[in-house]
This record gives structure tokens, sequence and C-alpha cells, in this order.
């Protein structure tokens, strides 16, 4: 089910030296004539995609209905910070690989 997610911005976070590494998300999406702004952790796990709504911390969001979009999103993201960093374009199968080797072994 397509979304429509506005991204706002994507931000690696390593968690330490012993935690499991995940992007944040800040997005938002219209549902029923109603903005959401939302917050969302994605992990390299299927399934990993945790929502939150800063303004309303206890409602509930199926992280399984955003992150398809979502990981769309971080690689959007990845493309750009490579490209950025070291002067060439990256296809979206090679950001794919590369995201695919886990997110223990990002940098970027």
């Amino acid at each position: 089910m397509q979304m429509n997610l506005k991204i706002k911005s994507v931000q690696f976070q390593r968690n330490g030296i012993c935690g499991e590494p995940f992007y944040a998300i800040w997005f938002s999406f219209k549902e029923d004539g109603t903005t959401h702004d939302l917050i969302a952790t994605v992990t390299d796990t299927k399934g990993g995609s945790h929502i939150v709504d800063p303004s309303n911390p206890g409602s509930k969001w199926r992280g399984d209905n955003f992150e398809p979009e979502l990981r769309q999103a971080i690689i959007r993201d990845y493309i750009s910070n490579v490209s950025d960093k070291h002067g060439t374009k990256m296809t979206i199968t090679q950001a794919k690989e590369e995201l695919n080797d886990g997110l223990k072994e990002r940098v970027y």
C-alpha cells in the first residue's frame, strides 16, 4: 500500500559501540485530510520499522505499512550521501547491494 510519505530527514544512528545501528526518519503523511508528523526507526531487519508520533506517543502506527517507502527513502539518502562525498553517481541497484550488507558495516 502506497502511503505517499513526505520525507523531511533521514539520519543514520550508530547507536554507540555495542547497540544495533538504525536509521531515524522524520516524515509526514496525510490520512483522512489530517497531516501526521511522525518519526520512524528502521533497522536492517525486515519488519524492523517502528513509528512514533511525537505529539501523541501513545498512538498506534503499524511500521510494516510504512516500511517499503521508508526503505526507499534510506536508499535515496544513501545514494545522495555517497554521490556527494565521492563525486560519483551510484545506481539504485548498487545502493541496495551495499545496504544489504547490513547497517553495521555502513560508513559514509
